[in-house]
């Protein structure tokens, strides 16, 4: 059973009437059903108000790291096209990358340990440029020796993942989203869809396209931001690998894995997804946005079933 549903509800509700935020969505769900789903306040202030509703489109920020690029590591993954030890050197070839980053690796770039800094802005005149540009900015420290998160290693995998498939990185993440029902994930959405305003500067409501800088640089489309969904897309994605039975895209090993911690300098990190302890019901995992985005899920109810029955048979077995 959900511990409190009203009281979430309740917490949104206040921070909208309170004026802390315009408005939100809020859905909760349990053995793959909707329990619960609410909107509150406005999409937009200004020029004019417009009401939030379930169905409204939000700039997902940083959960387009674990909705666009996780799908298409899993998929390369479980079919053994990489190996957490693949290098960047290995997948963009023709890249002019420095030696160091060469060397970084995806399980680096998925956990926040391969030394980039933060963030900076690009340079250059076309998008190869200006991706170029942030990876052969000097490391912030050697990989693998810390973990710092930063938005270049989603960039860079992104790039590296649609390298190996072949195709543009959006293109690779929207037959992820149509095998999955999800009708209304994409990158560089129609603007006359109805959508979530993130930012007002000098009375010009940004709305309907990307808000984070460096994605508006890499043309609306990137590893680390640019994608935009609704609440209920975002429970189609969450469904597919917590559902019994999976969705085939899901049926491999690496979807457990992902949620567990691989590197003891990375504690909070799994494979692309946050670590954020243990609930009532068990491991909580998930992954937030700059715009306000969240989404979080306990994935060990049927892991935990799993390792309870390996446990009989074989005795205590330690996590890897």
């Amino acid at each position: 059973m959900l511990h409190d549903v009203l009281a979430a509800d309740r917490a949104v509700r206040a921070y909208v009437e309170d004026g802390r935020i315009p408005g939100a969505v809020l859905l909760i769900a349990h053995g793959g059903q909707v329990d619960f789903l609410s909107s509150h306040g406005a999409a937009q202030w200004v020029p004019h108000r417009v009401e939030m509703t379930a169905d409204t489109l939000f700039d997902m920020a940083s959960l387009t790291k674990v909705m666009a690029v996780w799908p298409l590591m899993i998929l390369l993954l479980s079919e053994e096209q990489v190996t957490l030890r693949t290098t960047l050197g290995m997948l963009l070839k023709d890249w002019p990358l420095p030696r160091d980053v060469q060397d970084i690796t995806l399980i680096q770039l998925l956990t926040h340990t391969a030394g980039f800094m933060p963030f900076a802005d690009t340079t250059g005149n076309t998008r190869e440029q200006r991706v170029l540009s942030l990876l052969t900015m000097p490391l912030q420290s050697e990989p693998g020796r810390s973990s710092a998160y930063s938005d270049f290693s989603f960039i860079a995998l992104g790039e590296a993942l649609a390298a190996r498939l072949g195709k543009p990185l959006d293109e690779a993440a929207a037959q992820v989203f149509a095998s999955l029902g999800m009708e209304n994930t994409l990158y560089r959405p129609d603007p006359m869809q109805a959508f979530a305003a993130t930012e007002v500067v000098n009375g010009v409501t940004t709305w309907g396209t990307v808000h984070d800088e460096r994605a508006q640089q890499l043309g609306g489309v990137a590893g680390h931001a640019g994608l935009f969904s609704t609440a209920i897309d975002v429970h189609r994605f969450v469904r597919a690998f917590l559902d019994t039975p999976r969705h085939p895209l899901f049926q491999t090993d690496w979807v457990d894995k992902s949620f567990l911690n691989h590197v003891t300098i990375a504690p909070d990190y799994g494979l692309g997804w946050a670590i954020r302890g243990r609930g009532r019901h068990g491991r909580i995992v998930g992954h937030t946005g700059f715009t306000g985005t969240s989404v979080h899920f306990c994935p060990t109810y049927i892991a935990d079933l799993r390792r309870e029955v390996l446990t009989a048979v074989f005795g205590p077995i330690d996590e890897v």
